[in-house]
């Protein structure tokens, strides 16, 4: 009798699944870092990209392929999708965040830690590296994290870099807010090493010259 029971529940759930409609759509943009990025805006994304939602069978509706969708936008860091159990498409947004301002000689793009493209009038200005270079399949942006990394976690380094030029692999510069000096790295390595002995010369050297 339990097995049956079982059964029946079973069957009886698949089939009030199959004729449950989606009764509409929950929007969280957990932030407003980019003005543009409202709940209207993404709901527009969401026709735009031509995914029908609201009145479609439960069963019919792959909320994967719409988180894909929304992952690959440039204005997004990480997109969470999922049907609730009240019938309602749960759509959670986290806007793109950028970590490097990027000028090329033919191009200029903020990227996140992942190495995204987004656009620079974009409806925000972020306050992040500005890195001048042309850069390869074999040594993207994304190479510099380490760098950036480490002036986020040293004010003191951070205050001193005004910009980064990328030259090659080995060829790192930091530009330093006192005009005129220019700082070769080498490669993105052993910054601890680095940055001190810049700071020993700045702070030991150019003070007793009167810089």
């Amino acid at each position: 009798l339990s097995l049956a029971y079982v059964i029946a529940s079973f069957v009886w759930t698949k089939v009030a699944t199959q004729k449950e409609l989606c009764r509409g759509i929950v929007v969280n943009v957990k932030s407003d870092s980019i003005k543009f990025l409202t709940s209207q805006f993404i709901l527009d994304e969401l026709k735009r990209m031509n995914f029908k939602v609201k009145g479609m069978p439960v069963n019919k509706i792959n909320s994967q392929s719409v988180e894909k969708a929304f992952d690959a936008q440039y204005y997004v860091e990480d997109a969470e999708i999922f049907m609730g159990s009240n019938g309602y498409l749960h759509i959670n947004i986290i806007p793109v965040r950028p970590v490097m301002r990027i000028f090329t000689a033919t191009d200029s793009y903020y990227i996140n830690r992942e190495g995204k493209h987004v656009p620079p009038s974009s409806g925000f200005f972020v306050d992040v590296p500005v890195v001048y270079g042309n850069f390869t399949a074999n040594y993207p942006p994304t190479r510099l994290m380490p760098l950036v990394d480490y002036l986020s976690t040293h004010p003191d380094v951070d205050r001193l870099i005004s910009a980064i030029e990328v030259k090659d692999s080995t060829n790192v510069y930091v530009i330093p807010e006192i005009a005129g000096h220019v700082i070769n790295l080498g490669e993105v390595d052993n910054l601890d090493s680095k940055f001190n002995r810049v700071l020993r010369f700045y702070r030991e050297v150019l003070s007793v010259k009167g810089y």
